[in-house]
C-alpha cells in the first residue's frame, strides 16, 4: 500500500494527464466548414502548496483552465489585439512596390495627356532682301500651324489608356501578393501563439511533478533513479518551449516586415486558425482563377496595348499638313505683300512599315504571353492543390483519428497506473504521445492554411520580392 507522498505523486500524474487532455479538449470538435479540430489553450495557476489525493481519481478537480483561441503567452504581451484586416491595410499602405507602381500609373495619366496635344502654331518676324539694290528689303510676320490628320492624336492617348490598363491590373497584382503574404503570416503568429500556450502549460505542469519527485526523493519515499525520467522529460519540453518562443519571436517579425516596421506593434493578434475553408474541386477553382487572375488580366492588358499600338503604326503614314501665311512690308516700293503656302511630305519610301511589322510582332508575342500565363497557373495550381489536398487528409486523419486515440490511449494508461498495473514511465510516453500528436496537428494546420490562403489568391505571393 502507498504511502501518503506516493499517494501524493500519483495525484500530480493524474493532474498532469488530465491536463494535457484538458489542453487538447476542444481538438475533438471540428467547424462546421472544416473536418478537422478546434484548438484551446489555456493556462493554470500556480499552486500555494501541494494538494492531498482525494480517495477517487474521479473527482479530482482539474486546472483552472481560462479556455481562449489565442491565450495570454507571459507578461510581454498583454495588451494591444491585431485584427487581420487592419494589418493588411497598413501592408498595402506602406508596401514600397505598390507605391511605386501608383507613381507609375499617375506618370502614365500625364503621358496620356500630353499625346492628346496637338503641335503648337509657329509665329515670328523675319527680313529679306535686306539692302539689295541700295533698298531697304522686305521685312514682315508670318504665322503658320500643323495639321495633324489620321487621327493619330486619339489613337495615340488610346495606346497610353491601355498601358495605364495595364499598370492597374499590375497594382492588383501586388496587392494581393500583399493580402496572401499578411494572411499566412498573420495565422503563423497565431499557429506560434497556440505553440507557445501549449509548451508552456506542460512546462509548468512537469514543474510540479519535479518538485514532488525530488520532495519524495529527499524523504527516501522513491528512488532517485525512478525520478530521472521525470527530469529528462521536463527539460525535454523546455528545449520544446524555448523553440517555440523563437519561433514566434521570428513570425511576429517577418509579419512586422510586411507593414515595414522593426516590430509589430501588436501585443496579441487575435483569430480563428481552424476556420479553414474547404476548396472546391480542382476545375471548379481552375475555371474561377481564369477568369480572376489578374496575371491573365494583365497579359490580355498588354495584347491590347499593342493592337492600339498597330493602329497607331498605320495611320503614322498620312502626312500631317503643315500651312503657313505671311505679310511683309516692301520698302523700296512702300507697298505690302501677303504670301501663303501648304505643304505635307510625300511617303514615297517610309510609310512606317518597319514600325508596322514591329506592332504585328509584339501583338504574337502577347497573345503568346497569355497562352504561357495560362499554363504556368495550371502548373502551379495543379501543385499548390495536391499539396492542400495532402495538408487536408492529414489535418482530418488528426482530428478524426490520431488525436482522439492517443488522447483515449492516455486516459487508459492513465487508469492503469492509478490501479497499479502500469508505471509512471509508461504515463509518461503516453503523455509525450499526445503532446507530440497536437503539435504535428498544428504543423498540417499550418500547411493547410497557407496552401488554402495561396489558391484562394490567385496563387500570388513574395510580394517583397518583387
Amino acid at each position: 500500500m502507498r504511502t501518503v507522498p506516493l499517494r501524493v505523486l500519483s495525484y500530480s500524474v493524474m493532474t498532469l494527464c488530465l491536463a494535457c487532455c484538458a489542453v487538447g479538449q476542444e481538438l475533438d470538435s471540428k467547424p462546421d466548414n472544416v473536418p478537422s479540430a478546434s484548438l484551446s489553450l489555456s493556462q493554470t495557476k500556480e499552486p500555494t502548496e501541494t494538494p492531498e489525493a482525494p480517495a477517487d481519481l474521479d473527482v479530482i478537480p482539474r486546472p483552472n483552465f481560462e479556455s481562449s483561441s489565442s491565450a495570454p503567452i507571459s507578461s510581454e504581451f498583454t495588451s494591444n489585439i491585431g485584427h487581420l484586416a487592419a494589418i493588411e491595410q497598413m501592408a498595402l499602405t506602406a508596401n514600397p512596390a505598390i507605391a511605386k507602381a501608383r507613381a507609375k500609373r499617375e506618370s502614365l495619366t500625364g503621358k496620356r495627356l500630353q499625346a492628346g496635344l496637338g503641335p503648337n502654331p509657329k509665329a515670328g518676324f523675319f527680313g529679306e532682301d535686306i539692302f539689295e539694290d541700295g533698298g531697304g528689303g522686305r521685312y514682315g510676320v508670318f504665322y503658320g500651324q500643323e495639321i495633324v490628320r489620321g487621327n493619330k492624336l486619339e489613337l495615340s492617348q488610346n495606346v497610353v489608356d491601355a498601358e495605364i490598363s495595364t499598370v492597374e491590373r499590375q497594382i492588383e497584382i501586388l496587392e494581393q501578393r500583399v493580402r496572401t503574404d499578411v494572411r499566412n503570416r498573420f495565422y503563423e503568429v497565431l499557429l506560434a501563439q497556440q505553440r507557445v500556450a501549449l509548451t508552456e502549460t506542460l512546462v509548468r505542469m512537469l514543474a510540479e511533478i519535479v518538485e514532488i519527485s525530488a520532495a519524495l526523493v529527499e524523504a527516501k519515499e522513491a528512488a532517485a533513479s525512478s525520478i530521472l525520467q521525470v527530469e529528462i522529460e521536463y527539460e525535454r519540453i523546455k528545449v520544446v518551449a524555448a523553440q517555440t518562443r523563437l519561433n514566434l519571436s521570428a513570425a511576429r517579425q517577418q509579419l512586422a516586415a510586411l507593414i515595414n516596421e522593426s516590430a509589430l506593434r501588436f501585443d496579441q493578434l487575435e483569430g480563428d486558425v481552424t476556420a479553414v475553408p474547404s476548396l472546391p474541386a480542382i476545375e471548379a477553382v481552375y475555371d474561377s482563377l481564369l477568369a480572376k487572375s489578374p496575371e491573365i488580366a494583365a497579359e490580355l492588358a498588354k495584347i491590347e496595348t499593342a493592337q492600339h499600338a498597330l493602329r497607331r503604326a498605320q495611320v503614322e503614314s498620312v502626312p500631317n499638313v503643315t500651312w503657313q501665311t505671311a505679310l511683309k512690308y516692301d520698302t523700296t516700293g512702300e507697298h505690302i505683300i501677303a504670301d501663303f503656302q501648304v505643304g505635307m511630305p510625300l511617303p514615297t519610301v517610309d510609310w512606317n512599315q518597319g514600325n508596322i511589322r514591329k506592332a504585328r510582332g509584339e501583338i504574337v508575342m502577347a497573345s503568346a504571353s497569355v497562352e504561357q500565363k495560362v499554363i504556368q497557373l495550371r502548373q502551379r495550381l495543379i501543385a499548390n492543390y495536391r499539396d492542400y489536398a495532402q495538408a487536408k487528409l492529414q489535418v482530418d486523419a488528426y482530428a478524426n483519428s490520431i488525436l482522439p486515440k492517443s488522447k483515449k490511449s492516455l486516459a487508459l494508461i492513465t487508469e492503469g497506473y492509478r490501479a497499479g498495473e502500469l508505471n509512471f514511465l509508461q504515463v509518461l510516453t503516453a503523455q509525450r504521445t499526445y503532446f507530440q500528436a497536437q503539435l504535428d496537428y498544428l504543423d498540417r494546420l499550418s500547411t493547410l492554411r497557407s496552401k488554402t490562403i495561396l489558391v484562394e489568391g490567385q496563387l500570388l505571393n513574395a510580394s517583397l520580392l518583387q
